[in-house]
């Protein structure tokens, strides 16, 4: 968010710009969870943000793409205050399209495998001698997949 100075000087006007800016209706969605009545919290919500409307300039929302190198990458860094170790395994690949119910099957059977996964390694990682060979070949087993 910025810096305290930052924080405790910036002008007003600059923070009712940017809520005017990227508050608007096509970039908000409302979640509603719970034992509701549908028809009542439809006309509740109706009434709470029918005032809400489009910007008469809207500016373009930005995509922004992590380039694909096709090479291996590593980066270590070291931070006095982490009173543990951390190792972490990204794999960049093409977002798929999820266009389909099939599609969006699979997006859920990656998520799965990679919480349980995850899981494991974690468990692994409790143990008192972790057993660092298994989880090595675990790891090349899964970037093969």
């Amino acid at each position: 968010m910025g810096t305290e100075e930052i924080l405790k000087t910036f002008p007003y006007t600059e923070i009712r710009k940017f809520h005017q800016d990227w508050y608007r209706p096509d970039l908000q969605a409302l979640i509603i969870v719970g034992d509701i009545d549908p028809k009542a919290i439809e006309e509740k919500v109706k009434v709470l943000f029918s005032d809400m409307t489009m910007p008469k300039k809207v500016l373009p929302r930005k995509e922004y793409k992590v380039d694909l190198l096709n090479k291996n990458q590593f980066l270590t860094i070291s931070d006095p205050e982490l009173p543990y170790t951390v190792a972490q395994i990204l794999i960049k690949n093409e977002k798929d399209k999820v266009v389909t119910v099939g599609d969006y099957r699979n997006e859920l059977l990656k998520n799965i495998f990679n919480q349980m996964i995850a899981g494991r390694f974690s468990e692994l990682m409790q143990q008192p001698n972790p057993p660092l060979c298994k989880l090595v070949v675990v790891l090349v087993i899964l970037l093969r997949i």
